[in-house]
């Protein structure tokens, strides 16, 4: 057994066991030119990647919770925030745990090196079944308040993601607990009841987008407004072309020659993302232009795509933040959406983050939670993404002035700190 095994924590189940924002009068997110700027929170790494309990920082002495648990249903790898909160809360010098069903050798590695524990009670490939499902979510609940159970009741519970609320169960409503709305879930009536029932009694709802926060305190009739926390990461490399450590996705990248512009979507392949249009698109700009698709693959679109796009490229999904590492070979960056839900229409992507973390251009679909952000920043042209026309007269307005546009792409990205919101997040709860 490898060292890295050994040190796997993790709280099997079999399914036949039976043991038992914008806070009122706060000030908004800070999208836009003006950069909120934090404190250097510590200067010495070796300081922050202590994890005996006496390392709090001032925060905790004001009343915060010195421990945070923060729990996620699921695989770790595939909700990079998480991991973004997990590590920011270890350099506001909190004493973390991350409780999730599983995660890969390299997250693992990356969160114990930076002092954070790691628990999987549920180690196990994403189920597909009704069946499996009900018993991924009873297996969760019963590996999570295992060690619950064991922690001190007012240790403040980081509550990622609406399902791992649901998993938890009625007895998190008892403890001191963050809730964290990724998605407005409008199509999905069994999740709404599940945020009216956990939201009120959350020590704070966060969510990643301000249209977002108006309609769910509206929705579900919270006393104050959720607090708006942007998934921007932490870290970023920044640097363009960066060596792919990826073999599989190193040798894909290289067919496309060092002369041509990569037009880059990355996320999901779902078929609420219609991306023939764009597909058609850049079959007929051709060169200089190649449609680079980056993602999970699980319902055969690629070969679909392909019959409008011959020279399409695809790299399948890459744990994350190695696929950073690709995107930073592109040269625009594609975030589709479409208005057949409010949670599209006011969509809050990681990627327009990671994008313009390089300074890579954007060409989005022109919807409220884009054209709010990347249109309004001017890191990028908001078209229809289903008309044709409009995706190539939008990527020829982004080369007429690509400079300006990467430019303005960067000081999108430096004008959220996420360390300053977190802590403004967490005080006092």
């Amino acid at each position: 057994m490898s060292s890295a095994a050994s040190r796997r924590t993790v709280w099997p189940f079999s399914g036949s066991g039976r043991r038992g924002g914008l806070p009122d009068g706060g000030r908004p997110c800070a999208i836009g030119p003006r950069r909120i700027c934090a404190p250097e929170e510590t200067a010495d790494p070796a300081v922050r990647h202590r994890t005996r309990r006496q390392d709090v920082g001032p925060d905790c002495q004001r009343g915060s919770s010195a421990k945070v648990i923060v729990l996620a249903k699921g695989w770790a790898d595939s909700y990079p925030p998480v991991l973004t909160v997990a590590h920011a809360l270890r350099r506001l010098r909190k004493e973390v745990t991350c409780i999730c069903s599983g995660c890969t050798e390299g997250t693992r590695d990356s969160l114990e090196q930076a002092g954070i524990r790691v628990i999987e009670v549920r180690r196990e490939e994403a189920p597909t079944s009704i069946l499996a499902k009900l018993r991924h979510y009873v297996g969760f609940r019963i590996g999570a308040w295992r060690i619950l159970d064991s922690e001190d009741e007012d240790v403040l519970l980081w509550v990622a993601k609406t399902d791992t609320a649901m998993a938890l169960g009625r007895r998190l409503r008892k403890r001191r607990y963050v809730l964290v709305l990724y998605e407005l879930h409008d199509r999905f009536p069994l999740y709404q009841r599940a945020i009216r029932f956990y939201a009120p009694r959350a020590r704070r709802v966060i969510v990643p987008e301000a249209c977002r926060a108006a309609i769910l305190r509206y929705w579900h009739g919270l006393a104050r407004t959720p607090f708006v926390l942007p998934n921007r990461p932490l870290d970023h490399p920044r640097q363009r072309n960066l060596v792919i450590s990826d073999e599989g996705a190193r040798k894909i990248l290289a067919s496309v020659s060092p002369g041509q512009k990569i037009v880059l979507y990355q996320g999901s392949l779902a078929a609420d993302r219609d991306l023939i249009p764009i597909a058609c698109a850049l079959q007929r700009a051709g060169a200089p232009y190649r449609f680079v698709v980056m993602g999970r693959d699980r319902e055969g679109r690629i070969g679909q795509l392909r019959r409008f796009c011959p020279n399409l490229v695809h790299i399948p999904w890459v744990v994350p933040p190695a696929h950073l590492e690709v995107t930073s070979h592109a040269s625009v960056g594609i975030a589709a959406y479409a208005y057949d839900a409010l949670n599209s229409i006011f969509c809050a992507p990681n990627k327009i983050w990671e994008y313009t973390g390089f300074g890579i251009p954007m060409l989005c679909q022109d919807v409220p939670g884009l054209r709010f952000t990347v249109g309004a920043s001017g890191a990028g042209v908001c078209v229809s993404l289903a008309v044709a026309n409009e995706i190539v007269e939008g990527l020829l307005r982004i080369d007429r002035d690509y400079e300006d546009y990467s430019r303005r792409a960067s000081e999108f990205y430096e004008s959220v700190d996420t360390l300053s919101l977190l802590r403004e997040a967490i005080r006092g709860v």
